[in-house]
């Protein structure tokens, strides 16, 4: 797919288009599979774990999972067994390196898991990614003194040798590597799917932006980080090394109405072209302004689903 990407200009986008449909009713069958196996790998592990998850004596470093979400219940049904299953190997795989005295004294510990935070947006106007994921990551601080955030696409879930359980230095992107762009980085500036981040450096920034839609959320955010400093590399997201970043995605068959454009005929070249596209236009707008200093919203319902989640039910104030 990506040598046909790009080779694209010389090529018809009818002719493009058509290959990439095939590829993508392909990617459609295997992710429906793929959730079929998840759903049965996690149907005998669906206990919640007790919270705060008290996973190490290092330190008191909280996580919180935020998870921006609308009428997903079954990506749902899968990503929190998937998570619940992956955060413990991870502990374990962790307790038996230091009981072994391999431990890298580089990497700082979180030793609480405080919750997973579902944020629904409860209308039915055009779904607000950015917007929920600054109201849930507000609140998991706020209520669970969470430090670190991983905010998370509801339909990604992350294979082995992805690591939440350590304080990342720099905003990260761990979704570096996903399945249905061959585990291949996208752009360099691309800043979606699941970001790990101390609460404090989100603040830093303001959060993201509530004002801009999907085709330029993702590269507000990235503006955003490197005009303060928070890249490695100033013209490169900071992601883990080759290997450590891979996630699945699940069928899109559950995507809402507006989230699905992505998947029509017409939309498809252009948005898969996007993430492999240099350009990074001037999106940053007045940071301050505009982000999670005053994302509003009116908490409709707050449901307990269990001992380590809770459902936020919002809608804009």
């Amino acid at each position: 797919m990506v040598a046909l990407l790009l080779d694209g200009e010389q090529q018809s986008d009818a002719h493009i288009r058509e290959q990439l449909r095939v590829k993508q009713q392909h990617a459609d069958e295997l992710s429906d599979y793929v959730q079929q196996l998840a759903v049965e790998a996690t149907s005998f592990t669906d206990e919640s774990l007790p919270t705060p998850a008290q996973l190490c004596t290092n330190n008191t470093l909280t996580l919180a999972i935020v998870v921006p979400f609308r009428r997903r219940d079954e990506h749902l049904q899968v990503f929190l067994p998937w998570m619940r299953r992956h955060l413990l190997t991870e502990h374990a795989v962790r307790t038996q390196e230091w009981s072994k005295g391999k431990a890298d004294p580089l990497k700082k510990p979180i030793c609480r898991f405080a919750k997973f935070v579902v944020v629904e947006q409860a209308d039915n106007l055009p779904f607000n990614r950015n917007w929920l994921l600054n109201i849930g990551a507000r609140y998991a601080h706020e209520t669970y003194a969470a430090d670190v955030v991983a905010l998370h696409d509801v339909d990604t879930l992350p294979m082995d040798g992805v690591s939440y359980l350590t304080v990342p230095p720099l905003p990260l992107q761990l979704s570096a590597e996903l399945d249905r762009i061959g585990f291949i980085p996208a752009s360099p500036h691309h800043t979606g799917g699941v970001n790990l981040l101390q609460y404090a450096q989100l603040v830093s920034v303001n959060g993201f932006s509530n004002e801009l839609d999907d085709s330029a959320e993702g590269k507000n955010f990235f503006k955003r980080l490197q005009s303060v400093g928070w890249l490695h590399n100033a013209k490169v997201m900071n992601r883990p090394p080759v290997g450590e970043g891979r996630f699945f995605t699940l069928s899109s068959r559950f995507h809402n109405t507006h989230s699905k454009t992505i998947y029509d005929d017409s939309g498809l070249v252009k948005s898969i072209k996007g993430w492999f596209s240099n350009p990074l236009e001037d999106v940053v707008g007045p940071m301050q302004a505009d982000g999670l200093s005053n994302a509003r919203s009116n908490l409709k319902e707050l449901v307990e689903v269990s001992e380590d989640t809770v459902l936020l039910r919002v809608v804009p104030q």
